[in-house]
């Protein structure tokens, strides 16, 4: 019977051996993003330190541009999402510099979206999975916010319409606005 086939960025059972007097060899089947399923090796002076260079190189595999996972699934977290959504802003403003275009995100509209993110996005949703983001605790989040209300509303709105590209997310939570505390709604400035 054949094996059962692992679901893309996974890995199987880890098996270590010893080749000589103080070098161990980690090994285990990786399958990656193309649907690959590959052998991957690591060394380590240790069956400990070979197992976790493994895993620390399997790890790697599965990251992208900016350092979090190349792809993005109903449970990567929001923070990750929104790490991956603002390196690929950043490569597009960099790509359309050196090409002499016009990026469609300056650099200071990219940083003001990064230090929402990091400052009032994250700390709150952060940890939410995509799967567990839904309108009613986006539109509770931006009602509780003291200030930031229509910056925070436009990252998440971005980011969630990013997800909603890469097949992560069906629907954007943020496409029922909320009106920030005080201001009846529709007369926003």
């Amino acid at each position: 019977m054949a094996r059962p086939k692992l679901e893309i960025g996974t890995y199987g059972e880890i098996a270590v051996k010893e080749e000589s007097p103080g070098s161990w060899r980690a090994t285990a089947r990786y399958r990656d993003l193309d649907g690959t399923t590959r052998l991957v090796k690591a060394y380590g002076q240790s069956e400990s330190k070979a197992k976790a260079a493994l895993k620390s190189k399997l790890k790697k595999r599965r990251r992208g541009p900016g350092g979090v996972d190349a792809e993005l699934t109903p449970d990567s977290t929001v923070a990750e999402l929104l790490k991956h959504w603002l390196s690929v802003c950043e490569s597009e403003y960099a790509a359309a510099v050196r090409a002499g275009g016009h990026p469609v995100k300056s650099e200071g509209t990219i940083f003001h979206y990064r230090r929402c993110a990091e400052k009032v996005v994250i700390p709150a949703l952060g940890e939410n999975t995509l799967r567990e983001l839904s309108t009613p605790r986006v539109d509770r989040f931006l009602r509780e916010l003291e200030g930031n209300v229509k910056m925070a509303r436009t990252v998440l709105s971005q980011a969630c319409t990013f997800a909603i590209r890469y097949g992560a997310m069906e629907y954007s939570p943020c496409s029922l606005r909320s009106s920030p505390r005080g201001r009846p709604a529709g007369r926003g400035r």
